[in-house]
């Protein structure tokens, strides 16, 4: 099986698609043309997905790509161009103004031509970011072609599971084709379980450790580079880890024989208050946070790139927020280092310029909050800090696929993951405190699930469990 881009001059570039490619296609053809693709990011889940729908574009049907960003819109108008060089295409996002009369128009020529063989009609293709199509005209308009003459692709699937983008999964279109490296929503059954009823779950799952082992990923060094909390810190720690106890404990008490991750990930179902979620979630988010910021992490970064600094061109840093970030790149820019930044604050022009100063070389660090989990492709980059990683596993999943896309000079990329421990002194002969531990449980989970793929899985693991000894855990 070939895939075909057409050239501006009319000539057409076959490239052969990659054995799981052509199993990732058959596996949704033999479905009915519904399910998911549950694969690693960097593996060409855009090229897989078109290569899928093209024949039934090719016959009339329109495709419609739904994405949850900007970005990954622009990506993706970009590959389709290459595609269908020949096809109308209707971005609808917030920044044109143009889009209703756009769709409308698209939707009037379509109905015209419904009926003509592709030499007199040309290909139709609405492109849409999340939040643009679960309005109301979005809707009207997309229902004037007929769902059953839509085929649909959603890309980052697992995204659409939001409450304010469900809506989007009432349009029963006849195919349907979902994207994601991790398709599950953690701590929401309830938008997982709409997402699996709409495509019918996952046909196929391509992993990264395959990925890496069948060389169509990098391999990757990870290490781990343990931070201490200050004692302020601690005490603010303890705090709310009291009150997260306190509402735990009533849960359990009225819940008797779940979990508390049964609890939550089954909140509706069980008719748990609202309010009651909602402050715990709050509690959790802000005991992270204490950990994503810890004030000892600058020292740190600068001590690492000091050490081990020679050893990569090009690194991304993942930051918590803005304070945290322009903290460490005036830090960065003090020592003589080529920082910059990408994030949401920036314009579009400059996110693409920072972009490509780095694949020039001439920016070393580039600082981000959240900007570079989904649809941002830096293949030349090579490490990664992550001084605010994050516990959700589908945020670092994505993180660590930005390094992992392949690239000529490089064999292979490096992971400096900042974990927060809490002080021990060394005559302290007393085991941390059942409180203490959980500082330390999600990221120890985090080590473990980046350590298994990595070359140096051994070395890190051994790391880990030192620390544990330290601690007394």
């Amino acid at each position: 099986m070939v895939y075909e881009m057409v050239n501006i001059d009319g000539s057409h570039k076959k490239i052969e698609l990659r054995p799981y490619q052509k199993e990732a296609i058959e596996k949704w053809l033999h479905n009915g043309c519904k399910g998911i693709l549950s694969m690693a990011t960097g593996t060409g889940k855009t090229i897989i997905a078109i290569e899928a729908i093209k024949e039934f574009i090719y016959r009339g049907e329109v495709g419609l790509i739904i994405v949850p960003t900007k970005t990954l819109l622009k990506q993706w108008y970009r590959i389709i161009k290459e595609y269908f060089p020949r096809s109308m295409i209707v971005c609808c996002y917030s920044g044109n103004t143009k889009w209703k009369e756009k769709l409308r128009e698209l939707a009037r020529l379509y109905t015209i031509e419904k009926n003509a063989s592709l030499e007199e009609g040309r290909e139709k293709i609405i492109i849409s970011t999340m939040g643009t199509s679960w309005k109301k005209d979005f809707k009207q308009l997309v229902s004037m072609f007929g769902y059953q003459n839509i085929v649909v692709v959603i890309d980052e699937v697992h995204r659409i599971g939001a409450i304010k983008y469900r809506d989007v999964l009432n349009m029963q279109f006849k195919r349907r084709l979902g994207l994601s490296a991790t398709p599950t929503r953690e701590w929401d059954y309830k938008g997982t379980k709409m997402i699996e009823r709409y495509f019918g779950g996952v046909v196929y799952n391509y992993p990264i450790s395959q990925a890496i082992k069948d060389g169509f990923l990098t391999p990757y060094k990870y290490y781990i580079e343990p931070v201490s909390l200050t004692i302020e810190e601690i005490k603010k720690y303890l705090k709310i880890s009291e009150e997260i106890k306190k509402t735990v404990r009533n849960l359990l008490s009225k819940f008797k024989g779940f979990s508390i991750k049964d609890i939550i990930s089954m909140a509706e179902d069980l008719e748990v208050e609202e309010s009651t979620l909602l402050s715990l979630q709050n509690l959790f988010v802000q005991r992270r946070r204490i950990i994503k910021k810890c004030e000892n992490k600058y020292a740190t970064i600068l001590k690492l790139i000091e050490d081990k600094g020679d050893e990569f061109e090009n690194c991304l840093i993942y930051c918590e927020d803005y304070q945290q970030l322009d903290k460490l790149k005036k830090l960065l820019l003090d020592r003589g280092e080529s920082a910059g930044e990408y994030t949401a604050r920036m314009n579009e022009r400059k996110r693409d310029h920072m972009i490509d100063a780095m694949k020039k070389g001439h920016v070393k660090f580039l600082l981000s909050c959240k900007s570079l989990d989904e649809g941002v492709d830096i293949p030349s980059c090579d490490a990664a800090i992550l001084m605010a990683n994050s516990s959700t596993e589908r945020e670092f999943i994505q993180r660590r696929g930005r390094l992992l896309r392949l690239s000529p000079k490089k064999k292979f990329s490096i992971i400096f993951d900042l974990i927060v421990v809490p002080y021990v002194s060394p005559r302290d002969e007393t085991p941390l405190n059942e409180v203490e531990a959980k500082i330390l449980e999600k990221e120890i989970d985090r080590v473990k699930f980046f350590a298994k793929d990595s070359l140096n899985a051994e070395e890190t693991l051994k790391n880990l469990k030192s620390i544990s000894i330290l601690l007394k855990i």
